[in-house]
């Protein structure tokens, strides 16, 4: 016997503003033209181009402009995974309080701990 639940009505039907595109795609689906048809007159301006080629040369500007706001990963925006991924690395060389460490002072820092520094100053070349 198959019964139906009903769906999250937030998540399958999120609010529509044109031809059922949220306001976040529309928003940057126009920033993406924009940016596109500046750069076509640009380049057909600079480079007395035919408008065919600028405008193909117009599209690798609009790709990723419009991925943003469109593409999601597991629920995520592009923007909140590209922050998430932010602050796994810069977060993934904490240290957990354990009791070997009893005697330090920093257990949790964001700040390079001496031995990345010293690391990096071998690979630059310094003292």
């Amino acid at each position: 016997m198959k019964i139906d639940m009903n769906k999250d009505f937030e998540q399958e039907f999120e609010a529509t503003v044109i031809k059922g595109m949220t306001g976040r795609e529309v928003l940057f689906g126009g920033l993406a033209f924009v940016l596109a048809a500046l750069l076509v007159i640009v380049i057909w301006r600079v480079t007395d181009l035919p408008i065919n080629i600028c405008v193909y040369l117009g599209i690798p500007v609009m790709v990723p402009v419009t991925a943003l706001g469109i593409l999601k990963y597991q629920g995520a925006t592009m923007m909140e995974l590209f922050r998430d991924i932010r602050y796994y690395w810069r977060t993934r060389c904490l240290a957990y309080e354990a009791e070997e460490r009893a005697g330090e002072d920093r257990i949790f820092s964001m700040i390079k701990h001496e031995y990345h520094k010293k690391k990096e100053r071998k690979k630059h070349g310094g003292i």
